[in-house]
């Protein structure tokens, strides 16, 4: 996908009151930091900042973040905080990056697909992990994994093996860590054992009919 840019400004007036009286501007508090640079407060467009962070894509994507007259920094959004009664963005985190250096970030799961297992059998598809931790070279981020999960059948898994990324990402977590499976419904198994009765009392007949003759 296209670069983003990001822009941004100094932010001057620091501290709690200072922070609610820009975002009573639209705008939100922000600071950007990295191993070779200091944190720096910043302040970010809170519109721009949620239609970012609200698109999948836009993840764990580089971004150009270009600040007053400053030198154009490679960023990521490292961290961002929510309002936890209005669900309103309140602060972002910015990490710089050296996009010839590996970095480690997590990167979330996206299932593909229904089951069959789920369709054919009333299974329930549990997902265990959300994402996984990587490392890579920054332009190598994948912004979702996806994976299909079509072919699962009850009682069958994929694992962390299962995840095709490349050569270009390592992925930093045990390949037997089970990612998600198709289990059996409490429903499809009270289903089974009348079934499994009536096959068995069938059997039973036939056999007292054969001692009775």
């Amino acid at each position: 996908m296209e670069r983003v840019t990001i822009e941004a400004r100094r932010r001057w007036d620091l501290g709690k009151n200072g922070s609610h009286r820009l975002r009573e501007t639209g705008w939100v508090p922000a600071v950007v930091y990295g191993k070779d640079t200091d944190p720096l407060p910043l302040a970010v467009e809170q519109a721009f900042m949620d239609r970012l962070l609200h698109n999948p894509e836009a993840r764990n994507q580089i971004c150009d973040l270009k600040v007053d007259d400053m030198k154009q920094l490679a960023v990521l959004v490292r961290d961002y905080q929510l309002d936890p009664i209005r669900g309103e963005l309140i602060h972002v985190d910015l990490m710089v990056v050296n996009e010839q250096r590996v970095i480690k970030v997590k990167v979330p799961i996206e299932t593909v697909g229904v089951p069959v297992g789920v369709k054919t059998a009333g299974g329930m598809l549990v997902v265990l992990v959300r994402e996984v931790p990587i490392e890579c070279l920054p332009q190598h981020i994948p912004a979702v994994i996806r994976l299909d999960v079509s072919g699962l059948d009850l009682n069958q898994s994929l694992r962390v093996r299962d995840l095709q990324l490349g050569d270009k990402v390592t992925i930093l977590m045990d390949p037997e860590v089970n990612i998600a499976h198709v289990e059996e419904t409490r429903a499809a198994v009270a289903e089974e054992a009348p079934a499994e009765g009536a096959a068995e009392a069938a059997a039973a007949g036939g056999e007292q009919e054969d001692e009775e003759s």
